[in-house]
């Protein structure tokens, strides 16, 4: 059952603004949790930067931090659709991704980003020119010293079916996507006033900043 909620119409316990990748996450798994949640969005669900990225995932990252969390995020979109049960399938291709270094200290720090993914479970191997281009076709070895590879890594064929998918479970889940330009945003006793164009304020007990940088 999806909780009432708990402010009226024009409040909630989080708002989110920005309905993108990000945004409509967050949003989805607050909603799971059982918060009341509302996005704000001023031009459409994915019309940012989400709109134009390529829909990449991978576990290949310059740190521990980054690789734990790419692969949490690898795991979770493996079960993707029996999560959030998209009406449009992503379409994930493991195709495999590769980092090419046309410069011995390239190669070297792509080395020490491999031994460090390979400490967490990640398969990533080193390829010689040769090798890398066994599986990039096209690819004119010469202009290479050589690349780390992962051939789990991949991409989503439809990448905007993601952040749908997160937006129609959400849904589901009570959320709401509001249309509006946030103006600014006013501390308001223990919660937030979010001040929008043209538009009756939005109460909200927390708010979480998703919009892109413009």
């Amino acid at each position: 059952m999806v909780p009432p909620p708990s402010l009226g119409r024009r409040g909630c316990d989080v708002a989110v603004v920005g309905a993108g990748i990000i945004g409509m996450s967050v949003a989805w798994h607050l909603a799971e949790a059982g918060v009341d949640c509302l996005v704000i969005e001023r031009r459409g669900v994915g019309s940012g930067a989400t709109g134009i990225q390529p829909g990449g995932v991978r576990t290949q990252w310059s740190s521990e931090l980054t690789t734990r969390m790419a692969q949490e995020s690898r795991d979770f979109y493996r079960d993707f659709e029996a999560r959030l049960s998209p009406e449009v399938s992503p379409s994930f291709d493991a195709c495999g991704y590769a980092f090419v270094a046309s410069l011995p200290e390239t190669l070297k720090e792509l080395r020490r980003r491999a031994r460090l993914q390979n400490g967490w479970g990640v398969p990533t191997v080193e390829l010689a020119p040769d090798g890398l281009a066994d599986v990039v076709p096209g690819l004119d070895p010469t202009q290479v010293v050589g690349a780390t590879y992962n051939a789990d890594d991949g991409y989503f064929d439809r990448p905007g079916a993601v952040v749908h998918g997160f937006e129609q479970a959400g849904r589901r889940r009570g959320v709401d996507v509001l249309d509006g330009t946030v103006q600014a945003m006013r501390e308001s006793g223990n919660d937030w006033s979010i001040v929008l164009a043209g538009e009756t304020p939005v109460q909200a007990r927390q708010v979480v900043v998703a919009a892109g940088c413009e």
